[in-house]
């Protein structure tokens, strides 16, 4: 047998890949260059044509070759897999293999050139429709551009996905849904890989506390030697039942739990599933409620805001030391009797916001006034929340107060101070476009009469209030970058040379060095860096088209264009009102967006 037929798949796809490699490299170069014969994409096709031809009928896939959305080659895989006879395809549109719902999709691909592997319903010769895995690429054959695609029947796979699915949706809806800790481990080291709703019920950890960590790590059992039992249990036997140990909770308590696991493999690495019930005597569980109202009392005591509690009746059950140092009452003051102080307005709103509070309503952070013992008021922040007994009913209501007092100041120092410097930022924008009105007189009180309809033709097209003030700003400082021209260009009274405008269409360059070190002016770049970007791509400086232009360059073109001609300039007069209006109409799809033409129009009028 010749070396050529002991030749080994993997042998033959790094053949092919060599090919493919050769055959790129080929593409690549200058297509005007000359190569001789040995070189050509020809040649190369030609020695590997054979080799080609095994792999491609050796190959598990499809493969499909088609120039123009017209199949002019295919393996015999992809004939076994649609149903037809190779020489029955060859010619056709390769949407004769396509289900009608994903030619689209297909066409889409095709057109764009696209890479990256992508699903489809592929179409039988017999009518039958069955899921496939497209992967592409472009190639040049005989100085013809084609496009060689992989296909992979997926019906296998989507069908033991889908038995998977429903398998492992049964598990899930029992792991998730059991009142019970349901845990699961990795056999060796006790690292946590999963735990249900039910573990975090019972033990406090959640997720994010235990999963990639040991069972040793969180410290969980009580007793290291019930572990050692559950796993010598597991590795005599596979499965303990019952098992009665101690475990350690997040905070410490210590509860027992019945506990059954077995041992089960997952990607091929053997783990414990466990399931514990918790059978904790009544006393753990009152000594356990008594040791948290310690605690709770003693965050209570240490808070640094004032705490409060109502029973159902309004009646102050809590006042905590923060809120009598803030109020003024003590404890012993109000335990038992309405809350004292009154919420600015009177004793009927303070009556009817605990009445929503009893009636399971929630307050979070509203700011408001209160009362203190000695008659001044307060500024405070007030979150409440309702309490509920075991059964649901509420009992009463719980509340945090904290004294707002010195943010209030602080927030209104910082509300002057930005307020100040705001108008200092855009007095210092006015100067600076001020001083390149004295430089250029051509722009002189061009900048302010675009600023204003800028605004509101960006407002009309739905810019947010919260970003007009960048438009604005933007609009303002729109040709600050003719500051690095050269008087001899910029100043000029005629045409500029073909070399003067290059020089002179620098400026949105400039303008975007000079002002993008700037933090506060960042946001306001689009315009003076690419307002002489155009629709259809043929501005400056990047030449970005159509939307990859930013609205409000778009928008700041059509208005920055129409004030420029309407204007005198030393090199001609101003245009009449009709004849800029009808310009700017003639440009719409060319130079400016057809959309924000109308609406210049509607503004304009």
């Amino acid at each position: 047998m010749s070396n050529r037929k002991t030749q080994t798949k993997a042998e033959l796809l790094r053949e092919l890949e060599a090919l493919q490699r050769r055959v790129l490299e080929l593409e690549n170069r200058n297509p005007q260059a000359e190569v001789t014969p040995s070189e050509s994409v020809e040649g190369v096709l030609s020695e590997g044509e054979k080799r080609y031809r095994t792999l491609a009928d050796a190959s598990f896939e499809g493969i499909l070759i088609s120039e123009n959305g017209v199949i002019v080659d295919l393996n015999s895989q992809l004939a076994d897999m649609t149903g037809y006879p190779r020489s029955k395809l060859i010619g056709k549109s390769v949407m004769t293999i396509v289900a009608p719902e994903s030619r689209q999709d297909v066409a889409e691909a095709i057109r764009t050139s696209r890479l990256e592997p992508y699903e489809l319903e592929g179409l039988r010769e017999d009518g039958t429709v069955f899921p496939v895995e497209a992967r592409a690429r472009t190639a040049w054959i005989s100085g013809r551009q084609v496009r060689v695609t992989a296909l992979r029947d997926m019906t296998e796979r989507k069908h033991a996905e889908s038995v998977l699915r429903a398998s492992e949706n049964k598990f899930s809806i029992a792991f998730h849904t059991s009142p019970d800790s349901i845990n699961i481990n990795r056999l060796t080291d006790g690292l946590y890989l999963d735990i249900n709703q039910g573990f975090t019920d019972i033990t406090g950890y959640t997720r994010e506390d235990v999963l990639g960590r040991t069972s040793l790590e969180i410290n969980i059992w009580a007793n290291p030697a019930d572990r050692a039992r559950l796993v010598e249990g597991l590795q005599s036997q596979g499965l303990v039942k019952n098992l009665e140990a101690t475990f350690r909770m997040k905070d410490g308590r210590e509860k027992t739990g019945l506990m059954s696991a077995r041992i089960i493999e997952i990607n091929r690495e053997r783990c414990i599933l466990s399931i514990t019930r918790d059978i904790s005597e009544r006393m753990q569980i009152e000594q356990a409620l008594r040791s948290t109202n310690e605690l709770l009392q003693a965050l209570v005591n240490a808070s640094p805001v004032a705490i409060d509690m109502v029973d159902n009746k309004g009646n102050v059950k809590l006042w905590s030391p923060t809120a009598e140092r803030l109020f003024g009452w003590s404890a012993g003051e109000v335990i038992g009797r309405p809350l004292p102080f009154i919420v600015q307005g009177g004793q009927y709103e303070l009556e009817e916001q605990i009445k929503q509070e009893l009636s399971g309503m929630t307050v979070s952070g509203e700011e408001t006034r209160r009362r203190r013992k000695d008659g001044s008021s307060v500024d405070v922040q007030l979150w409440t929340a309702p309490l509920h007994d075991p059964e649901g009913a509420i009992i009463g209501s719980v509340g945090i107060i904290a004294d707002i007092t010195e943010r209030k100041k602080a927030e209104q120092q910082i509300q002057t101070l930005n307020s100040e410097l705001l108008i200092a930022y855009d007095e210092t924008l006015k100067g600076w476009s001020r001083a390149l009105n004295l430089r250029d007189p051509n722009t002189d009180g061009h900048s302010k009469r675009v600023v204003d309809v800028t605004v509101q033709l960006a407002r009309e097209l739905g810019i947010p209030e919260s970003e007009l003030i960048h438009v604005r700003r933007g609009a303002i400082l729109h040709d600050i970058g003719k500051m690095g021209i050269p008087d001899h260009v910029l100043l000029k009274p005629g045409t500029l040379t073909e070399e003067e405008w290059l020089i002179m269409r620098l400026h949105p360059v400039f303008a975007y060095e000079m002002l993008s070190k700037i933090p506060f002016l960042k946001p306001s770049l689009d315009i003076p860096y690419f307002h002489h970007e155009k629709w259809d791509g043929s501005g400056y400086p990047r030449g970005l088209r159509a939307t990859e232009i930013p609205l409000p360059a778009r928008v700041f073109a059509v208005v920055d264009t129409f004030d420029a001609l309407t204007s005198d300039r030393s090199y001609r007069h101003a245009w009449k009102r009709e004849d800029a209006l009808s310009y700017i109409r003639e440009q719409a799809g060319i130079q400016f967006e057809p959309q924000i033409v109308e609406a210049f129009m509607r503004t304009i009028s």
